[in-house]
């Protein structure tokens, strides 16, 4: 799976809310909050691998044509790949997708995260 796809670009905090001092352990902690994002919405809305692969090529402007290129898949199925992700993340469109993976970042995921932490502690 390649959970490179957009968002998920700002730093986190330490537990005083101060950006932390070793921008290494920074960057490699902004890599595990997008990869724990993208596990999260894939669990979250029981997206396939490859439901995954086709939300990530629509959050990247992929149209059907270039996705079933990208996939090595007939156009149908790079249609019904996308349906499908349309149907399990709510939406009806790309652009409502794009509005829905924003609010998660924003509301859901950093709900998620505090739940994690704090049993984790």
């Amino acid at each position: 799976m390649n959970f490179a796809v957009v968002g998920m670009t700002a730093p986190l905090t330490d537990t005083d809310g101060s950006a932390p001092e070793d921008e290494t352990a920074n960057q490699d902690d902004v890599e595990n909050e997008r990869l724990l994002f993208w596990v999260y919405v894939s669990t979250v809305f029981r997206l396939t691998e490859r439901e995954f692969e086709v939300l990530d090529l629509l959050l990247r402007d992929f149209g059907i044509k270039e996705i079933a290129q990208e996939l090595i898949v007939s156009y149908d199925t790079a249609k019904t790949h996308k349906r499908n992700v349309l149907q399990k993340m709510g939406v009806a469109s790309t652009e409502e997708l794009r509005e829905k993976i924003a609010l998660i970042e924003r509301r859901d995921f950093p709900k998620f995260l505090r739940t994690l932490l704090e049993k984790a502690e």
